[in-house]
């Protein structure tokens, strides 16, 4: 995980046990130019936003390898990635009707 993204977690953990992302619904996911699509930053993170005690989607690991074969003209273009991505959006909008 990015030392950016990891710094802003940090401060929104604060206060211990009473951060406002506390009870949030968070869905998670990486993108990366590597095959692996950054799931070990993925890991990382899932792990830290447990820490602070949101709450993440059960849905499956999205992880985007390759990134830079799925852009065009600055528009994300591959659409079973996009459909999938929304599966996990839609995940999330139903996790935060439930809480």
């Amino acid at each position: 995980m990015s030392g950016v993204m990891k710094n802003a977690l940090d401060w929104l953990s604060r206060p211990y046990r009473n951060s406002p992302i506390k009870g949030k619904a968070v869905l998670t996911f990486t993108a990366s130019s590597a095959y692996t699509g950054g799931v070990r930053a993925q890991a990382q993170l899932n792990e830290t936003i447990s820490a602070v005690e949101a709450i993440r989607v059960a849905f499956p690991q999205i992880a985007v390898a390759l990134s830079h074969t799925k852009i065009s003209n600055g528009v994300f273009n591959d659409e079973k990635t996009i459909e999938f991505m929304l599966e996990g959006v839609g995940s999330l909008m139903d996790l935060i009707e439930k809480i």
